[in-house]
């Protein structure tokens, strides 16, 4: 089968610090048995009492076991594994000149987490893993050349670290903690007062939770199918007949199948092949493992990876290597009417680009608000899309849409509304991204606000007038209580995500009367995304990389709000 090339993805791994003189430093996320907070904690108490009180011990035993070698490192701190004290290492290259890279014997590194270790002797190369895990470093007997990091001297599948090699000595392989232990998906930290190196492996008999897969059309003609994995997990692809099968070791996913009405698909659902947990989605046009017919994907997220397939008889994706005849046993597709009439996990969301044709909203020598809230609009349509989620715009031109119909589209049969506007005001030192929900401000002078933002002058205090009934009418209502408490729990994730991957000021979440989300039945937010009078927030404004961010970091908070089913505020 064909095994991804996306397996080990990880964050930058930390930086091990040279002898008793290391940093603290950031562990990667994974999924662990027990999570990176926990074992550190555990450690910070457990470690510290046991290790300082025999520290010294196990140094000196150390000391005199490889007192008679010829090794030219020095051991000259500690080294746990999974929290279970290590002879492994870690050691330090002093006598060659480098303090910098902790080191550990590759062989007893291996037998403390279950992996097999090889040298290639032809190759000078070592390999690691076992069925899931593989890395192979190159290897080297001249201490000084191997000491050098270099690019690419670490694989993972199609992932090229930048590393020092393994180096031989005496016939012992030793190899770099840190891009080793990060390849393999784990985490390694220093505890300064311990003076202990720690790893954490992932658990690899650990299940991971699948959610129901994603339906869309990224583009007219094509059926995307996406679903979310955890971050570096591994998968297969195998394809017969017309159907496609996503291979998902170690995964464990809920009671699944769909029958869509859809041009490219007939089916999707989660079924079990030999034991293992498969995405099997039947065509309606013969598909082959050359790529004829589909096109897998993958999008990397801060704490997943969203995995897709698109489908189409035009599609040309990579290639799979076909399954030989009885090495699986897929099942085979179902009739139409014997698939589950479950309702799909299938997202729609509502994107208004604010303003529009003869509408410029805010205006500046930087730029228009109109033309800001569009290009980020069209921006974050796209990275939904690529998400499989149905997007549908107000507008996708420079056009003026009528008020009543831009809210007209936030009916029940959808999921959230997001309205994208540009921030203006009399002092040009104003800055900062905010997001709003409707109801009635607590601050009278926000009204103003509101007119100016529902389309100023005698139309804007209507509306706004219109809006404040409304907002009246439904105070108190369990309905309107409970609409209102999940707009800010849609507009607080928003707001979070917008600053953090912007650095903006953050201006908070508020209420007020804005007309385009008055009669919204979904989550609704009106958003902000700074101030086009400012002369350097404006500026970035119309900065297409800037864009790019405020769309990505939109994108990030709709997702993580849609998959853990709308979460409420903490009012």
């Amino acid at each position: 089968m064909h095994r991804a090339a996306h397996t080990f993805m990880r964050k930058a791994p930390p930086t091990v610090a040279p002898l008793g003189a290391l940093s603290a430093s950031t562990v990667p996320d994974a999924t662990y048995p027990t999570s990176p907070a926990k074992m550190r904690a555990r450690l910070a108490d457990d470690v510290t009492r046991s290790i300082l009180t025999h520290a010294m011990a196990c140094l000196l035993l150390i000391a005199a076991l490889l007192g008679g070698s010829a090794l030219a490192q020095d051991r000259l701190n500690f080294l746990a594994i999974n929290g279970e004290m290590s002879e492994a290492g870690p050691y330090y290259f002093v006598a060659f000149g480098d303090s910098g890279n902790a080191f550990m014997r590759a062989s007893a590194f291996a037998r403390a987490v279950d992996l097999t270790l090889v040298f290639d002797d032809g190759a000078k190369q070592l390999r690691i893993g076992d069925g899931e895990r593989r890395i192979v470093i190159d290897a080297t007997a001249d201490v000084r050349h191997g000491l050098v990091k270099r690019p690419g001297a670490l694989r993972a599948g199609d992932r090229h670290f930048e590393s020092p090699m393994a180096i031989l000595v005496d016939g012992v392989s030793y190899v770099p903690i840190t891009p080793i232990v990060a390849a393999l998906g784990g985490a390694s930290d220093w505890h300064p007062a311990a003076r202990v190196v720690t790893i954490e492996m992932p658990d690899p008999d650990a299940v991971a939770e699948l959610a129901p897969p994603r339906i869309g059309s990224p583009t007219p003609g094509i059926t995307r199918v996406a679903l979310d994995l955890p971050r570096g997990h591994d998968y297969a692809v195998t394809v017969w007949g017309s159907s496609l099968a996503v291979m998902l070791e170690g995964t464990r996913a809920p009671d699944f199948s769909h029958a869509p009405d859809d041009p490219n698909i007939v089916s999707v659902a989660y079924e079990l092949i030999d034991g293992v947990v498969a995405l099997v989605v039947h065509t309606r046009f013969p598909i082959a493992a050359n790529g004829v017919g589909f096109r897998v994907g993958q999008l990397h997220r801060d704490a997943h990876d969203v995995l897709y397939v698109d489908f189409s008889p035009d599609v040309r994706g990579e290639a799979v290597v076909p399954v030989p005849e009885g090495a699986v046993t897929p099942p085979p597709p179902p009739a139409v009417t014997a698939v589950m009439e479950a309702q799909p996990r299938r997202y729609t969301v509502v994107i208004d680009a604010g303003h529009g044709g003869r509408d410029p909203g805010a205006v500046a020598p930087w730029g228009r608000e109109k033309e800001i809230a569009l290009d980020v609009s069209l921006r974050l349509k796209q990275l939904l899309e690529a998400q499989g989620v149905q997007v549908i715009m107000t507008r996708t031109s420079d056009v003026y849409v009528e008020f009543p119909d831009r809210s007209a589209q936030a009916t029940n049969d959808r999921n959230i509304f997001v309205s994208i506007h540009a921030n203006a005001a009399d002092n040009r030192a104003a800055t900062g991204i905010e997001t709003w929900v409707f109801g009635q401000p607590l601050d009278p002078s926000l009204i103003a606000r509101a007119i100016r933002e529902n389309g100023g002058g005698d139309i804007g205090e209507a509306r706004t007038a219109e809006a404040q009934a409304i907002a009246s009418d439904i105070a108190g209502e369990i309905w309107g209580e409970s609409r209102l408490n999940l707009s800010m729990g849609l507009a607080s994730t928003v707001q979070d995500r917008l600053v953090r991957a912007t650095g903006a000021r953050d201006r908070g979440v508020r209420q007020n009367l804005f007309y385009v989300i008055r009669n919204s039945r979904i989550p609704a937010v009106l958003v902000e995304l700074g101030f086009v009078s400012n002369p350097d927030e404006g500026a970035r404004l119309v900065d297409a990389t800037y864009q790019d961010s405020l769309a990505r970091a939109l994108a990030e908070a709709i997702m993580e709000f849609l998959t853990k089913g709308g979460s409420l505020a903490s009012l």
